[in-house]
């Protein structure tokens, strides 16, 4: 029973890891974005 318990623990790491990792490629996505907005602006103003 020990066996299986801790290799559900692993799968549900690797997947935290990894909707993690999808949050901080969106973040730097929205980042990049928003200075694009944000250097556009200043070019049309």
């Amino acid at each position: 029973m020990a066996v299986p318990e801790n290799k559900q623990k692993k799968v549900l790491t690797n997947s935290l890891c990894r909707a993690n990792n999808n949050w901080s490629y969106l973040e730097r996505k929205l980042t990049l974005i928003k200075t694009d907005m944000l250097l556009q602006h200043k070019v049309i103003s």
